[in-house]
């Protein structure tokens, strides 16, 4: 997908640069998110075995977090989504980003990023 195509389908502030958790956070705000109210933040994460899915889940599940994982029946790669409401903060973030990234490592994954709402 070419450049204003990727920008025009996408999603959230700072659309089509590669920014920082915290330049994220504060491109909300800037997009007019009030950060003092909770809102819903997704986490997404790829792993390339059903084995290493189904050994994950039960490590990074919280009773706070929504977590669904689409297995591929061929392959075995999946892709889970990690849900929870609360107040977006960079520390937050930072803290979820680092829990995940290592989780999903462990079973040779991947941490794909996060997004969230842009609600007044």
């Amino acid at each position: 997908m070419g450049g204003f195509l990727k920008r025009f389908f996408a999603v959230g502030p700072g659309v089509g640069a590669e920014l920082t958790d915290v330049e994220k956070v504060m491109a909300y705000a800037s997009a007019g998110a009030n950060l003092a109210l909770p809102r819903e933040i997704t986490h997404e994460l790829h792993l390339p075995t059903e084995a290493g899915t189904r050994a994950l889940l039960p490590i990074i599940d919280r009773d706070d977090r929504v977590i669904h994982a689409l297995i591929d029946p061929k392959t075995g790669e999946s892709r889970i989504t990690v849900k929870h409401t609360t107040i977006l903060t960079p520390d937050l973030i930072e803290r979820m980003r680092a829990e995940l990234e290592n989780a999903a490592r462990s079973f040779g994954g991947t941490y794909v990023g996060w997004d969230s709402t842009i609600t007044p």
